[in-house]
Protein backbone atom coordinates (compact mmCIF):
# COMPACT_ATOMS: atom_id res chain seq x y z
CA UNK A 1 0.00 0.00 0.00
CA UNK A 2 1.50 3.31 -1.07
CA UNK A 3 1.91 6.02 1.52
CA UNK A 4 3.00 9.60 1.52
CA UNK A 5 5.12 9.21 4.67
CA UNK A 6 8.34 7.31 5.30
CA UNK A 7 8.77 4.69 8.01
CA UNK A 8 12.40 3.91 7.02
CA UNK A 9 15.51 6.04 6.80
CA UNK A 10 17.49 5.30 3.64
CA UNK A 11 20.19 7.93 4.11
CA UNK A 12 23.56 6.90 2.71
CA UNK A 13 25.75 6.69 -0.35
CA UNK A 14 25.05 3.94 -2.90
CA UNK A 15 27.56 2.93 -5.58
CA UNK A 16 26.49 1.37 -8.89
CA UNK A 17 27.24 -2.36 -9.29
CA UNK A 18 25.31 -3.76 -12.26
CA UNK A 19 22.55 -3.31 -14.86
CA UNK A 20 19.97 -5.49 -16.55
CA UNK A 21 18.19 -4.49 -19.80
CA UNK A 22 19.38 -0.86 -19.58
CA UNK A 23 20.08 -0.59 -23.32
CA UNK A 24 16.49 -1.51 -24.27
CA UNK A 25 15.12 0.91 -21.67
CA UNK A 26 17.28 3.81 -22.92
CA UNK A 27 16.23 3.11 -26.52
CA UNK A 28 12.55 3.20 -25.47
CA UNK A 29 13.04 6.35 -23.38
CA UNK A 30 14.94 8.38 -25.97
CA UNK A 31 14.37 6.96 -29.43
CA UNK A 32 16.65 9.49 -31.15
CA UNK A 33 19.80 8.31 -29.34
CA UNK A 34 22.86 7.79 -31.50
CA UNK A 35 25.05 4.74 -30.90
CA UNK A 36 27.70 7.03 -29.41
CA UNK A 37 25.21 8.61 -26.97
CA UNK A 38 23.94 5.17 -25.96
CA UNK A 39 27.48 3.93 -25.32
CA UNK A 40 28.14 6.92 -23.03
CA UNK A 41 24.97 6.16 -21.04
CA UNK A 42 25.76 2.45 -20.74
CA UNK A 43 29.32 3.18 -19.57
CA UNK A 44 28.15 5.30 -16.63
CA UNK A 45 28.58 4.11 -13.07
CA UNK A 46 26.55 6.49 -10.91
CA UNK A 47 26.91 7.14 -7.22
CA UNK A 48 23.69 8.12 -5.42
CA UNK A 49 23.68 10.03 -2.14
CA UNK A 50 20.42 10.10 -0.19
CA UNK A 51 19.81 12.34 2.79
CA UNK A 52 16.50 11.98 4.54
CA UNK A 53 14.84 13.98 7.30
CA UNK A 54 11.43 12.42 7.90
CA UNK A 55 9.47 12.89 4.67
CA UNK A 56 11.96 15.40 3.21
CA UNK A 57 14.64 14.05 0.90
CA UNK A 58 17.76 15.24 -0.86
CA UNK A 59 19.04 12.92 -3.57
CA UNK A 60 22.24 13.63 -5.51
CA UNK A 61 23.34 11.45 -8.41
CA UNK A 62 26.90 11.81 -9.63
CA UNK A 63 27.57 10.38 -13.08
CA UNK A 64 30.96 9.89 -14.62
CA UNK A 65 29.93 11.40 -17.96
CA UNK A 66 27.27 13.96 -17.14
CA UNK A 67 26.68 16.72 -14.60
CA UNK A 68 25.44 16.03 -11.11
CA UNK A 69 21.66 15.74 -10.71
CA UNK A 70 20.21 16.99 -7.43
CA UNK A 71 16.63 16.49 -6.29
CA UNK A 72 14.96 17.94 -3.21
CA UNK A 73 11.46 16.69 -2.53
CA UNK A 74 8.83 15.91 0.09
CA UNK A 75 6.93 12.64 -0.12
CA UNK A 76 3.48 13.01 -1.68
CA UNK A 77 4.07 16.56 -3.00
CA UNK A 78 3.99 17.05 -6.76
CA UNK A 79 6.71 19.23 -8.26
CA UNK A 80 7.80 20.09 -11.78
CA UNK A 81 11.06 20.09 -13.71
CA UNK A 82 11.96 21.06 -17.25
CA UNK A 83 14.08 18.74 -19.39
CA UNK A 84 17.01 20.03 -21.46
CA UNK A 85 14.77 19.80 -24.56
CA UNK A 86 12.09 21.99 -22.91
CA UNK A 87 9.49 19.41 -21.83
CA UNK A 88 7.69 20.04 -18.53
CA UNK A 89 7.75 16.96 -16.27
CA UNK A 90 5.53 16.30 -13.25
CA UNK A 91 7.18 14.34 -10.41
CA UNK A 92 5.83 12.75 -7.25
CA UNK A 93 7.50 10.41 -4.75
CA UNK A 94 5.63 7.85 -2.62
CA UNK A 95 6.62 5.01 -0.28
CA UNK A 96 5.46 1.39 -0.40
CA UNK A 97 7.12 -0.65 2.37
CA UNK A 98 10.85 -0.64 1.63
CA UNK A 99 10.33 0.97 -1.79
CA UNK A 100 10.68 4.64 -2.74
CA UNK A 101 8.59 5.21 -5.88
CA UNK A 102 9.08 8.15 -8.25
CA UNK A 103 6.45 8.79 -10.93
CA UNK A 104 7.08 11.16 -13.81
CA UNK A 105 4.58 12.33 -16.41
CA UNK A 106 5.25 14.73 -19.27
CA UNK A 107 2.84 17.04 -21.12
CA UNK A 108 1.91 14.24 -23.57
CA UNK A 109 1.00 11.95 -20.64
CA UNK A 110 4.08 9.76 -21.20
CA UNK A 111 4.68 7.94 -17.92
CA UNK A 112 7.98 6.80 -16.41
CA UNK A 113 8.32 5.12 -13.03
CA UNK A 114 11.47 4.66 -10.96
CA UNK A 115 11.19 2.20 -8.07
CA UNK A 116 14.06 2.18 -5.58
CA UNK A 117 13.86 -0.90 -3.36
CA UNK A 118 16.10 -1.10 -0.31
CA UNK A 119 17.23 -4.52 0.99
CA UNK A 120 20.07 -4.89 3.50
CA UNK A 121 23.00 -2.93 2.02
CA UNK A 122 21.57 -2.74 -1.52
CA UNK A 123 19.38 -0.35 -3.47
CA UNK A 124 17.68 -1.91 -6.49
CA UNK A 125 16.46 0.66 -9.02
CA UNK A 126 13.77 -0.48 -11.43
CA UNK A 127 13.12 1.84 -14.39
CA UNK A 128 9.79 1.45 -16.22
CA UNK A 129 8.77 3.06 -19.50
CA UNK A 130 5.71 1.40 -21.01
CA UNK A 131 6.37 -2.33 -21.33
CA UNK A 132 10.16 -1.89 -21.07
CA UNK A 133 11.77 -2.50 -17.67
CA UNK A 134 15.44 -2.14 -16.71
CA UNK A 135 17.12 -2.80 -13.39
CA UNK A 136 20.18 -1.26 -11.76
CA UNK A 137 21.83 -2.49 -8.57
CA UNK A 138 23.67 -0.25 -6.09
CA UNK A 139 25.59 -1.17 -2.94
CA UNK A 140 25.60 1.06 0.12
CA UNK A 141 29.06 2.39 0.93
CA UNK A 142 29.78 1.61 4.61
CA UNK A 143 30.41 4.51 6.96
CA UNK A 144 29.13 7.25 4.66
Amino acid sequence: MERKTASHNWSGVYKHESDDNLEAYERARAQQLTEEQLKVILDQHPVVEIRQDGDNFYMKTTLNFRPVQELKFTLGHEWFTTTPDGRKISNVFLVDGNRLIQRQTDEQENFIEYIREFKNDKMYLELRRGPVVARRCFKKVPGL
